[in-house]
């Protein structure tokens, strides 16, 4: 399946235009002269002969303030038939466009708009950390993340987002024209939200730059990189299973799970064996963390490879942990499992029995920041 062209007329009839003036006057001009009347065009759109004035002037007057009036694309399309005008030449009048009661709109609009990888990475993060409210936000810790959204959405024209700082749940969030997600579940028959999400069914179709930008952007939000492994939680069953799908058609080298967790939710997961073949053919996440997480997964994953099979004997790593950490002072758990290429998992193990012996301890710099493991002054 070939990436598609989205015009003027795919969009959903609740969207709102903003029309060159000149071309905007000659327009009802024109209809008014064909129809007859203002009266007779108003039956014909079905609506009141006070909104071809506001359309005719292209704004209206409220508590002794100026605002522009936007024209309904439904009633362009009937314009369209009444006065056989094709949807090129509108795409080509149109200054901006929006949806109903949103004052943000898209100016210097795009058309068509074309099927593109952004378009991937946009869905993947509405469908992840988007909040589909009155208002549209992304929310994420992240800022490239926030940053790689805002260059994406310029697939569509010039858009108007505001980013901003949560202090108290220390994440950043970006304010989105609510015309773009209804643009989006209008042509991807698909909905935002926890429990209604879904995998476009055309992206089972679509070139596999669409899958591997989509799955990577996916992950870059609600994908857990622990243990050499890839978890990607969820309440939405039906969401996990589109993407093991996904995988399982588009790369069917790369292994997956699923499985149900505590509180009804279920997790999809890509095993260390799949690692590779998930960087050889979709590629490495955005997020900058997770990034250096992945890397650090596969060079750990090669070194035991170079080892024939050999393993260092328990004793021996302990032994090496705790010099490790006399030399070093300070330690976290992920830095020991990064330079022992071990597993954080295999590493707290040894961790835990170098705590109970009281040779080592631990402290947190905050309530839920990572450990920190010291020498115990006693055992110096």
């Amino acid at each position: 399946m070939k990436p598609r062209e989205f015009h003027l007329f795919d969009f959903p009839n609740n969207i709102y235009i903003n029309l060159n003036p000149k071309f905007r006057i000659k327009l009802f001009d024109n209809a008014i002269s064909k129809i007859g009347n203002k009266t007779n065009l108003a039956k014909y759109l079905k609506r009141e002969i006070i909104n071809i004035n506001f359309w005719v002037a292209g704004y209206r007057i409220m508590y002794n303030k100026k605002y522009p009036e936007f024209i309904p694309l439904k009633v362009l399309k009937k314009l369209s038939q009444l006065l056989n005008i094709s949807q090129k030449q509108f795409e080509e009048k149109i200054i901006s466009y929006k949806s109903r009661g949103s004052r943000f709109e898209i100016k210097y609009p795009k058309l068509p708009i074309i099927e593109k990888q952004d378009i991937a990475r946009i869905l993947a993060h509405f469908i992840g950390d988007g909040s589909d409210t009155k208002n549209f936000y992304y929310y994420n810790k992240e800022k490239q993340l926030h940053l790689q959204i805002k260059r994406d959405l310029k697939l569509f024209g010039d858009v108007h987002t505001n980013l901003k700082y949560y202090k108290s749940r220390k994440l950043y969030y970006l304010n989105i024209p609510k015309v773009i997600p209804n643009l989006l579940k209008h042509f991807y028959k698909i909905e935002f939200g926890t429990f209604k999400s879904r995998v476009p069914k055309s992206f089972f179709k679509l070139p596999n730059s669409f899958t591997s930008e989509f799955l990577k952007a996916y992950i870059d939000d609600e994908g857990d990189l622990s243990n050499e492994r890839i978890r990607m939680t969820s309440a939405n069953l039906l969401l996990l299973n589109d993407l093991r799908r996904l995988i399982k058609i588009k790369f069917p080298s790369i292994n997956t799970t699923l499985s149900k967790k505590k509180n009804n939710c279920y997790k999809l997961i890509i095993y260390a064996n799949s690692l590779e073949n998930f960087v050889t053919l979709i590629g490495y996440p955005y997020h900058p963390i997770k990034r250096i997480k992945f890397i650090s997964y596969l060079e750990r994953i090669k070194y035991r490879r170079s080892l024939n099979g050999k393993r260092t004997k328990r004793y021996e790593t302990k032994s090496k942990i705790l010099d490790y950490i006399r030399n070093d002072r300070y330690c976290k758990t992920h830095d020991l499992s990064k330079d022992f290429k071990i597993t954080e998992y295999v590493i707290k193990e040894h961790l835990k029995m170098l705590e109970d012996t009281g040779l080592i301890k631990s402290f947190r710099e905050s309530g839920k920041s990572p450990k920190i493991w010291r020498i115990n002054n006693g055992f110096r």
